[in-house]
């Protein structure tokens, strides 16, 4: 029973927290409706781009608290062999898949109708990139600085890192997007 308690008292924090930020997201997302709606390919990317940088989130909090774990990275971790092989990685897989996702949701959106204006695919790009590279970076540097800290108290960095980094990634992406939208268009 010991174990239930504790597990239903770390989460329940780390659940409120999460849902606010979604919620926030969400409202974000709701100020610039009329804005996706005369973009299909904007309205195609932002689900696909939200879910790609939450399982990213998921994929560094994982792999950092690993690390932690197995003592493949400490106190100097921007040294390490391993936390520089997984940021190329997720660097590399997030601009090939960014380029992959715009391409495709203007092919989508040109055979539901959109007219294909390369300017305004060049724009997409542009805004899908700054926006997934930040929020690779804020994902990073959430779960070094985090797992650091909750590591350091003999804690498990994951029951943490994972929701928050999903949160972030969720919240970050809509509001980047938003900003990024009323700059753009």
């Amino acid at each position: 029973m010991k174990i239930y308690h504790k597990i239903i008292k770390e989460s329940l924090k780390i659940v409120i927290l999460t849902s606010i930020l979604g919620s926030i997201g969400g409202v974000a997302a709701a100020t610039i409706h009329e804005k996706l709606i005369l973009f299909l390919p904007l309205l195609i990317i932002m689900p696909a781009i939200n879910n790609m940088i939450g399982s990213f989130g998921t994929i560094i909090s994982s792999r950092f608290t690993t690390m932690l774990f197995t003592g493949k990275i400490g106190k100097d971790w921007s040294n390490s062999i391993e936390f520089i092989e997984l940021y190329k990685n997720i660097v590399v897989s997030a601009f090939i898949i960014t380029v992959y996702l715009v391409i495709a949701a203007n092919v989508l959106g040109h055979l539901y109708g959109f007219d294909f204006d390369l300017f305004v695919m060049l724009k997409i790009l542009l805004m899908a990139i700054m926006s997934v590279s930040l929020l690779v970076i804020l994902m990073l540097f959430t779960s070094v600085i985090g797992g650091l800290m909750i590591f350091k108290k003999g804690e498990d960095p994951d029951n943490f890192l994972i929701p928050v980094n999903t949160a972030l990634g969720d919240l970050g992406s809509l509001i980047i997007f938003t900003t990024l939208i009323i700059v753009l268009f």
